[in-house]
């Protein structure tokens, strides 16, 4: 039997498609309005599941273009923090080139504090940092690098310690690239590689042979404790020759000649090392006696040995010190002499079998002062805090323009690395936004509306509704009137 169509059925159906219609034509009127072709899963699921794969394609390119950005934005800080600091130091060389040519000291003052402007420059560029970060501690982002402290000692070098990490700083790009952006202070401003140890002065103390530890520059303090005059001359030591005898040395290093010309041991002649004789007489208790290179004793001839005329050969000790005096240990004339500084703890080999006088010699233990430290030590040079001739003063001020030559260099090599890295992160970023656009086009081609089809669609779905409001229009003209018959 064939089921009868009624009309609430017919209409029925009708209202269904009529709702249907009605549906898709607020779906497409909103992909024109909005230009959004899915929104849910349910408009298209395969394409939505593609959307939403490439949505997250394009929140890691983001995030690893942030990631560049930052990365660049820490290299250009630094490598215009560094471009500056090869200009202080190419300043600071040209200051130590005037400083070897000076004439005066008052020009020496005046260039030293130019250097010490230099100084001050220096130091805040180290301790430069890029959205809270410090530049150059390394992985010790929050750490500051460099703490400056005081002298340990007049005419020391400045006091630096290094408080960042040695492990530079990284941006991570990629789970498979990083790149460094924080590098290590310590590297680029610290102290190179130890050179031999330089000692002048008069003392004749020269450089041991064993390893030194000392940093920085010192001085080698030489003070003499007590001379002892050997023989039967009855020459003793003067009142005030532990303190004021400048000479040093085992027997034979230094001789008196005495002459008893009055027979008695009551009056007569004495000389130093050859030097000019002068009269003696057996009151004298702390004579003055000094040499041909202004050494000295003081010496007791109230016991001279009758008759006595002839040489008579010295032992003079005395003591080394690098800490001021803080510690001391006897000369005993070796080749190889250890004296520890008690500030530090550090120790350096002196020559002493050599030594003669007395008097302070200085140290400087090259390729051991960071940047900081070589300018304050051409600031110490250029006021003059040795006593030095004009050689020696020469010498040293050029030693430090060598210094700077060597920090230029490393903070060279480090602009290099510098600017590498940031041509390939350029590069990189480069890579990212030409993916983020095709990215960004695989997503529109996908998730945008196709206007003209949609508009097709559209019409196509305004043409249905029409129909079945017409369809349902004449069915129920027609039951109405089989109704009335």
């Amino acid at each position: 039997m064939i089921p009868r169509a009624t009309t609430s059925g017919i209409l029925s159906r009708l209202s269904a498609y009529s709702t249907l219609h009605g549906t898709k034509l607020l779906q497409l009127q909103d992909q024109i309005s909005s230009g959004i072709r899915i929104r849910k899963s349910s408009d298209d699921p395969l394409a939505f599941r593609q959307i939403t794969s490439i949505q997250s394609q394009l929140k890691y390119l983001e995030d690893s273009k942030y990631v560049i950005e930052e990365a660049e934005g820490k290299l250009n800080a630094s490598v215009s923090n560094l471009t500056e600091f090869q200009q202080v130091v190419a300043s600071a060389q040209r200051l130590a080139q005037e400083g070897v040519q000076a004439l005066s000291q008052e020009e020496r003052n005046a260039l030293a504090l130019e250097a010490e402007g230099l100084q001050t420059r220096l130091k805040d560029l180290a301790n430069a940092r890029y959205n809270g970060q410090y530049l150059y501690g390394g992985s010790a982002t929050e750490r500051i690098p460099f703490v400056y402290g005081d002298r340990l000692l007049s005419g020391r070098t400045l006091e630096v310690g290094y408080a960042g990490s040695d492990k530079p700083g990284e941006s991570v790009i990629s789970a498979s690239l990083s790149v460094e952006t924080l590098y290590s202070g310590d590297a680029i401003f610290g102290a190179g590689d130890r050179g031999p140890t330089i000692l002048y002065g008069k003392s004749g103390a020269r450089t041991g042979s064993g390893t030194d530890t000392m940093r920085g520059r010192a001085t080698l303090e030489l003070r003499h404790t007590a001379t002892t005059y050997l023989g039967g001359s009855g020459l003793a030591a003067g009142t005030g020759s532990a303190g004021k005898d400048s000479i040093l040395g085992p027997s034979g290093t230094h001789t008196v000649t005495l002459v008893d010309t009055s027979g008695t041991g009551a009056s007569g002649t004495i000389s130093l090392n050859g030097g000019q004789a002068i009269a003696w007489d057996s009151s004298r208790t702390n004579l003055e006696v000094t040499g041909p290179n202004g050494e000295r004793v003081y010496v007791n001839t109230s016991a001279i040995t009758a008759g006595f005329s002839g040489s008579v050969n010295l032992t003079a000790n005395g003591t080394l010190s690098v800490d001021g005096g803080a510690t001391s240990v006897n000369i005993d004339f070796s080749t190889n002499q250890v004296v520890t500084d008690s500030l530090t703890g550090r120790m350096v080999t002196i020559d002493s079998s050599a030594v003669h006088r007395t008097g302070d010699d200085y140290l400087e233990f090259t390729g051991t002062s960071n940047a900081f430290q070589a300018l304050d030590e051409l600031i110490l040079d250029l006021r003059g805090g040795r006593n030095v001739d004009n050689s020696q003063y020469a010498d040293a001020v050029s030693r430090r323009l060598g210094e700077l030559g060597k920090i230029a260099d490393r903070v060279l090599t480090a602009v290099g690395l510098q600017s590498t890295s940031l041509a390939g992160l350029e590069q990189l970023k480069n890579r990212n936004e030409d993916l983020q656009g095709e990215t960004q086009v695989r997503l529109g081609d996908l998730q945008d509306t196709d206007f003209a089809q949609a508009v097709i669609e559209l019409t196509s779905a305004q043409m249905l509704q029409q129909y079945s409001f017409s369809v349902a229009s004449q069915i129920m003209k027609q039951s109405l009137i089989d109704f009335l018959r």
